[in-house]
């Protein structure tokens, strides 16, 4: 056990040295902050390291790798539908500003989803146009189609 406490206090040393010269290295502003947050963290290493090495120890790192692998993959699950979510919205707002640039009163709701790999996905885009002939709602979808990279099949208009 005193040899836990003995690295304990090497490693936090050094971690200190190491913290106190990169500090010196930068300036204020951003940067600064990154460092002194990477020094609280390898501070936060340099303590728990030798616990590692405590047989009970063990099995609550074990535990907690695995709550911490769990709330990662949760984490990223919710930054995808974030993301898709942030633009579906950013597309319809586009399709909405140019349909009113066309004249014609539209409303677009725009389907994202993430593919296996990961990538975003339109999955449906619903626009809401009212007051417009065919030819007008046709002329509308192309617009989509072409500057959106949306194809026709994936469009669904509703509207009088």
């Amino acid at each position: 056990m005193l040899d836990v406490f003995r690295q304990m206090l090497v490693n936090v040393s050094v971690a200190g040295i190491f913290a106190g010269v990169a500090l010196q290295f930068v300036k204020e502003g951003p940067v600064r902050e990154v460092v002194r947050v990477a020094a609280g963290l390898m501070m936060t290493l340099a303590l728990l390291l030798p616990l590692a090495g405590l047989p009970a120890a063990g099995l609550l790192f074990d535990d907690a790798l695995g709550e911490l692998q769990s709330a990662a993959a949760f984490a990223a699950a919710e930054n995808q539908r974030v993301a898709a979510s942030s633009v579906g919205n950013a597309i319809a707002v586009y399709i909405q500003d140019r349909a009113s640039e066309m004249g014609v009163k539209c409303t677009a709701a725009v389907q994202m989803e993430s593919d296996e790999s990961g990538r975003l996905e339109t999955r449906q885009v619903t626009l809401w146009i009212e007051g417009a002939d065919e030819d007008t709602r046709a002329a509308v979808c192309q617009m989509v189609a072409q500057e959106c990279g949306i194809p026709i099949y994936l469009m669904e208009v509703k509207g009088r």
